[in-house]
Parts: structure tokens; sequence; C-alpha cells
């Protein structure tokens, strides 16, 4: 039996002792700690634990005895268990069982766990269970990561959710290496789609994509981008049409709704000319073929092009079935009879396009669609008419109307033998502003036979008087596609007796009896018939109250007549009443006092018509007839010659208006006139500036008195400064200020030979 310190008596723990302090924390561990996992108390045994760190601290006796020789009491005698205790935890608790010591149970047995090792850790007192992950592994990563728990063995992980969550990927799981994310290429033709960050397929869909890939070659008629360069068809330049002639025409393969087709004019020549048309750029010849009684629409998105459908055995000669210029141009053809058609796209310049041909039932054309023997006809009564722009299409072009818009159409007749007088007022709804068009014509689509067409803002009117027996057209006609609605107020007179002064033909002569001298004539405003006869080019359209009148002279004279009323006055200079194309000058007065002299007037018969916003109150007409006075030389072409460097001061009060200079921003007004000669190339600069308020605009020409201009200056401030280079020849300046303040002026001009 082994000699044992009495104080050791005390010190062995029991199983359960032994189980809470391995629960308790790590007090009693020494050495380097290890990841273990405690066995379940059906491992447990009684054992010999080695001495109580916390009893050897309380009784302060010597440091308790630690494990030095396992097994060191079996054999010897002993009086108890106590007296067997060889200080060690993992060969078990000693026994006293005869008297002798024998070896007891070890504490830690292998379990029936195979991923697991079962370890006991001396220097801690505990046995410890030893999990190996790599034991349970099935080499499938699709399946999850398997783990050793030490109970239950080998446990399935979860399974890895291969989702990026974003589609330009193809998620998938390989076992061998777990989630695979391939970049997207679902038509398979080797490249990913360029909606995906480094891709360059322009179509991966897999039902059209397959042919579609960088490095294709380009179909020219598929309506897609083959090779992906950004060009489609025939806007890519490997594709070059071939339909230059009816001969040749590209065959459009309509489906039940018709279809969109490419096309472009590039390389070819004009070939036809169509009505709407009036340029020479080149064309594009389509066919197609009606297999039964369709309604028609055909557009194309060239800008500025013409559209023609025709007959296909009328292909080269026409005429035209229908055509329409517009951007896009569109027409619309109602109940088409079966047969075979071409179409005929012009544009100004080479350009590609889509071509697209809708089909629908047929329908009857509404009466105000077109001019024809079916036209809605206006009684001699007039009325008020109204209706939507959607019922109708674009099938005119008006002269007042650069813009191509849907279009309706009324006709009114006037019997043999009668006389009409006519006015109509006609406006639009729009979602945004839009200009009314109406135009009064003998036969549709003919812009010869249009006798008038006027706009004058989203509410316009018309009139004319004294017309004669047979059939007339009124077409109405808004700026923007988004016009809904118009509305038609026609009113059908017969001429009313005119009071002199209010129409051509019995102007108020104002010529005095006896030269030098005056002569004044009045009118009754309210007496004038609203309807406009001859309305001055500068005066509203459409609305307003006209008086004209007349003075002859039979020499060369000076006149200054004046004109008092009331309102605004507009007035105009004409050698034929009621003919614009006379017209010398227009003049706006918003006073009520509208005066012009004129120095020198050659001899002849003049007409002045006046224009006023008032229906009331009286218009009197003054001319003062004296004797002539020498024109000044820079009122006429070729005015005053120029030689650098000038600088004088000039006038324009008196003076006439010989050229209007709207293209620099002039308005008919008096000007000066001057002229220069440069013998060699060299940089000219004219500076005119106003002594009083005003605008003052200045213009070189090459022809005095022309309408066009080479330089401009000034238009909107009293200075107009002019700086150019000219080429070496004969050139005139033009100086105008606004007739309305004509005043003195000064002129800088000076040359430098380049």
């Amino acid at each position: 039996m082994r000699a044992t310190h009495p104080a050791l008596r005390f010190r062995t723990l029991t199983r359960s002792a032994v189980l809470v302090a391995s629960l308790g924390g790590t007090a009693l561990a020494s050495g380097c700690p290890r990841e273990t996992n405690e066995l379940p108390d059906a491992f447990f045994v009684e054992s010999d634990t080695g001495p109580s760190v916390i009893d050897a601290a309380v009784d302060g006796g010597p440091a308790p005895e630690m494990c030095t020789m396992p097994g060191a009491t079996l054999g010897e005698t002993c009086g108890g268990n106590e007296e067997c205790d060889d200080h060690c935890f993992c060969n078990g608790a000693e026994e006293c069982r005869s008297g002798t010591c024998q070896a007891g149970t070890v504490p830690c047995r292998e379990d029936m766990v195979d991923c697991t090792t079962i370890a006991c850790a001396e220097n801690l007192d505990r046995c410890s269970v030893m999990t190996d992950d790599s034991m349970c592994a099935d080499d499938d990563a699709c399946n999850g990561a398997e783990a050793c728990n030490p109970t239950r063995g080998c446990q399935p992980g979860p399974a890895p959710v291969c989702n990026d969550e974003t589609s330009c990927t193809v998620d998938s799981c390989d076992p061998a290496t777990g989630c695979v994310y391939t970049p997207r290429d679902l038509d398979g033709d080797g490249y990913v789609a360029s909606t995906c960050e480094g891709g360059s397929d322009c179509d991966d869909d897999p039902r059209y994509g397959t042919m579609v890939f960088p490095g294709a070659t380009e179909i020219c008629d598929n309506r897609r981008d083959d090779d992906c360069d950004g060009s489609r068809d025939y806007n890519d330049s490997s594709c070059i049409p071939t339909n230059d002639t009816c001969d040749v025409a590209t065959v459009l393969t309509l489906g039940p709704m018709g279809g969109t087709f490419s096309g472009a004019t590039t390389g070819l020549r004009h070939s036809y000319t169509v009505g709407c048309g009036t340029g020479s750029g080149p064309d594009a010849i389509f066919r197609f073929t009606l297999s039964e009684m369709r309604d028609v629409r055909i557009s194309a998105t060239a800008a500025g092009a013409s559209v023609a459908l025709r007959q296909f055995d009328q292909c080269a000669s026409g005429p035209d079935d229908k055509c329409n210029t517009g951007s896009p141009p569109t027409l619309v053809r109602r109940s088409l009879p079966a047969g075979e058609y071409a179409i005929i796209v012009t544009t100004a310049s080479p350009q590609a396009f889509d071509v697209s041909v809708r089909l629908t039932d047929p329908t009857v054309p509404p009466p105000v669609d077109v001019c024809n023997d079916g036209t809605t006809l206006i009684p001699l009564t007039g009325g008020t008419f109204s209706g939507r722009f959607e019922e109708v299409e674009d099938d005119y072009a008006l002269t007042c109307n650069s813009f191509s818009g849907r279009d309706a159409v009324y006709a009114f007749e006037i019997p043999v033998g009668q006389v009409k007088d006519l006015r109509v007022t006609g406006s639009i709804t729009s979602g945004s502003w839009s200009q009314t068009y109406l135009s009064l014509t003998t036969d549709c689509g003919n812009r010869a036979a249009e006798m008038i067409c006027e706009s004058d803002g989203t509410t316009t009117s018309i009139d004319r008087r004294d017309l004669g027996p047979g059939r007339y057209y009124i077409i109405v006609e808004g700026t923007t596609d988004d016009a809904t609605d118009y509305n038609l107020t026609v009113t059908l007179t017969d001429p009313l007796p005119r009071i002199p002064g209010d129409v051509c033909s019995m102007p108020l002569d104002v010529t005095p009896a006896a030269i030098p001298g005056t002569r004044t004539q009045m009118v009754d405003i309210s007496r004038l018939d609203p309807l406009l006869d001859a309305r001055p080019s500068c005066g509203p359209v459409g609305s307003g109250r006209d008086a004209v009148f007349t003075f002859t002279t039979t020499a060369v004279q000076d006149l200054t007549l004046t004109i008092n009323g009331t309102g605004t006055l507009y007035g105009a200079m004409m050698t034929t009443c009621g003919t614009p194309a006379t017209e010398t000058g227009c003049w706006t007065s918003s006073s009520g006092t509208l005066t012009r002299t004129w120095r020198s007037l050659a001899a002849g018969t003049y007409y002045f018509i006046v224009q006023t916003t008032s229906t009331f109150g009286t218009m009197t007409a003054n001319l003062d007839v004296r004797t002539p006075t020498p024109i000044p030389m820079n009122d006429r072409c070729p005015g005053i010659a120029l030689t650098a460097p000038a600088f004088r001061t000039d006038t324009t009060i008196g003076f006439t208006s010989e050229v209007n200079l709207t293209t620099c921003g002039g308005s008919g007004s008096p000007d000066a006139f001057y002229s220069f000669t440069l013998g060699a190339r060299s940089r000219v600069v004219a500076v005119a500036t106003r002594g009083a308020g005003g605008t003052i605009t200045a213009a070189i020409q090459t022809t005095c008195g022309a309408t066009s201009t080479l330089a401009c200056g000034g238009g909107s401030s009293t200075t107009a400064n002019i700086s150019t280079t000219l080429d070496p020849g004969t050139y005139y300046l033009v100086v105008e200020t606004p007739s309305s303040s004509e005043s003195d002026f000064t002129l800088d001009f000076f040359v430098t030979a380049l």
C-alpha cells in the first residue's frame, strides 16, 4: 500500500464534481487548450482526478501532488480506495479490492460515431470528442458542405444558393467547384449580350439572334443590325439599294396588316416627278399587291420627302392616285381596290428610311376628306360646320402653309346669273398652339387655281367679293398633327351697294382742283364693309375695314397725304388698286394719324388703301400738292458715290421707300442710297447712327434696290454696323429708318485693301 498524505484523502473529486469542474470554465486548465467537445455523462466513470486546486488553496497545506507516475499504486497493499489513488485522471480511479490496489475503468472510451475521436486531457482532468469533417465529405459541392456532429455523426450542410441576382449571367452549380456564373449568351452565338458589361452582341434573343453578332454579314432588308456596328440595313455602308426605276422596283410582301420595310435613295437617281414634289432628289421605287379591297396607309421616315401611290402599270408615267409631302410624309387611300401598285419615295438628298404600309378594312371616305363631286356642299344661305381632323387625311398642300397637316374640304356653288360675297371664319382646337389655315380654290391640289390662302392665328378669316357662277372649295388645315377639332362659319351674301371709298371701283378722289392746292375727302367707317378689298401688306389678315383713296397728277409734283381716323391705321400705295404686286410701300400708325410725303412724284394715277382696326368714327384723307422740289440724290438708286474714308450727315425725312430690307430686319421704310467701287479685294466698314431714338438698318447689295443683300447691319438698335470683305467691283449701300420715325443720321465709311 502506498503511503498517502492525510490531506489528500479529501481531495478526490467525484464523477459529478469532475463534470461540474469541466463545465465551469478553464480555472483547472494548464498548458495549451484545444477545441474539444464534452462527452455525455454516459462516458464518465469514477476516477482519481488528481489534487483539488480549490481544496489546496483553502487549507493552505503543501502543493498538491500531480500525476507523475500513472499506475504507480497498482499491486500495493491497501486498506481503502483512497490509498490506491495515483493522482491520474486518464487511467481511471484505482480501487482497493481484496487489500490490493487494482486498475480502475478508463474514463474516456471510444463511441459509435465514425467521424469522432475520443481524447483524454490529463492536465484538464476531462474527456473530449475530436470531430473530423473531412471524414464526412462526399465530393459534391452542390449539396452543401457536410459536417461531423459529435453525437449524431456526419450531417448534410445547406446547399449553396447559386443566384448572383443579375440577368447578365446564367447561374449553375459544378459538383467539383460549386457555384458557376457564366456570362449570358442566350442565342449561343459565342457573344455576350451588349446590355451586359463587356458584352458586344446587339441581339441575344435565341429566336432571332443566332446570326446576329459582331462581324456577321449585314443583310439589307431584314430590319436587323446583323453585324452589330450600330447601322441597320441601308444605313450600313455595305448595303446599296438597286430599286432605281419601276422595272427593278423592290417587291414588298405584305402580311394581313401590312408591314414595315427598309429602303434608301443612297446612290439612286431622280427618275420620276410626283405631283406633290417639286425637287429633283433621288427616288426609290417599291411595288405591292392587294388581293382584296383595303384601306391603305403609307408613310416613310424620311423627313421632308414625298410619297406617291400609283397604279403599277402607270408607275413611270402617273398620274398619282395619292401623293403627300411632309416630315414624315404620310398618305391614306381608302377603299383601294385589289391590284398591283407602286410606291415612289423621293428624298431631297440621299438617305436611308423605313417604308410602312398598313392595311385595314375598307371604309368610305367622309364627304369632307377630298375634293370631288361628293364633297359636302354648303348651301347658298351659308352655315356653321365642325368636325374632327382624325376623320380626314392630309391630302393637299396649301400655299400659305409650309407645314403639312390634315385638311377638311367643303364646297359651294354659285348658280349662273348670280354673284355673291363670301366670308369664311375658321378656328381649330389643338393640344399646343397651332394656326388655322384657310384656302379658297376652284381646283383642289392645283396651286395655280388657289384664289386666296390666309392664316392669322388660331382663328382666321378670308373674304372674297363678287364671286361669279361656278363651283368653289374651302380647305381648312392646322399647323400641327395634334390639331383635333375645327369649326367653320361660312356666309354667302348678295353684294350690297357700296359707298364711295369702300371698293376699288369707287375710290374717293383727293386730287386738288388746282396745283398747288389741297383737297379733303371723308368716309364713315361704320358704313365700310367688313370684307376687305385690298388689304395693305403690313395690315392684319382677315380683320378691320378698308377705305380706298385715289389721286392723279399730270406732271411731276411734291405730295403730302395725311390720313386721320380711329384705331390703328395701315396704309399702302398702289398703282393698280387691289393688286399687291403694284404696292410701292406700306406704313403703320397707332396714333390715328398717318402722314406720307413724296418728292417729285412722277405723273400718274395712284391708289392709297387704308385699313383700320376701328369699326366706328370717320376717316379723312387730305392731299397737299406742291411744286416739285429736287429729289435728294441719295433718295433713289444709285445714290451718292462714296470715296473712302467718308463721314457725312444725311436724312430719310421725306424720303420714299424703294427697297424692303426685311431680310436684314427692316420694314419697307424710307431709305437712302450710296454707291462705291473697289479696285481690289478690301475690307469694308460702314457705320450708320441715328441722332434720335429709334432703329436703323443698313445693307450692302450688288444690284441697287434689290431685295437680296450681301451683308446686313442693325435692324434692332440705333446703330447699324457692317464689316465685310468684298472682291473688286461696284456695290450699293442702303440705309433705312422706320416710317414712323424718319430722322437724320450719320454715316462713317472706310475701306482697307487686303
